[in-house]
């Protein structure tokens, strides 16, 4: 996968910022990778806020567009594809053990040639005046981006 610097995330995050709406994100979103369209509407993120799930959609499609932008022809993320990204990552979250949120952080961006796009996902999940995110909420809202990272770096990986 093509290393994404903090320029490209950060146009194509204005973009996706300045629509009123992400029906039409969603829509290609949904014709192209409808298995990540499910897992982003799984139950498992209901409990999220309403800020949150709002956070949830703009980093996931962020993210989605980004990498899209960056590599042509992606073949389609499959179910097993985000489970196992998924399954991963809340592993190395247990192994960090107890501690501060971002030093627990730390073993996603050892060896990642991503750490622009994981340094985008930390920033955005951190509470401040401007983002009231839980705390429950950060880990999860970090373990699905990095998920959806990984599920796209392994696919490209693979077509190689």
């Amino acid at each position: 996968m093509k290393i994404i610097n903090e320029e490209q995330i950060d146009s194509c995050a204005e973009v996706v910022g300045n629509l009123e709406d992400y029906e039409t994100l969603l829509t290609d979103l949904s014709e192209t990778q409808p298995a990540l369209v499910s897992y982003l509407y799984s139950e498992s993120f209901q409990s999220f806020t309403l800020e949150e799930q709002r956070l949830f959609l703009f980093m996931a499609l962020v993210i989605w567009r980004t990498i899209d932008e960056n590599h042509e022809d992606i073949d389609e993320l499959s179910e097993d594809d985000i489970a196992e990204a998924e399954e991963r990552n809340w592993e190395i979250l247990l192994e960090a053990g107890k501690g501060d949120f971002r030093e627990r952080l730390t073993p996603f961006f050892d060896d990642s040639p991503q750490e622009d796009l994981l340094a985008f996902v930390e920033d955005s999940v951190v509470p401040d005046e401007d983002n009231m995110v839980t705390e429950e909420g950060k880990e999860y809202l970090f373990i699905s981006m990095k998920t959806i990272i990984d599920a796209f770096a392994d696919v490209l990986e693979e077509e190689k």
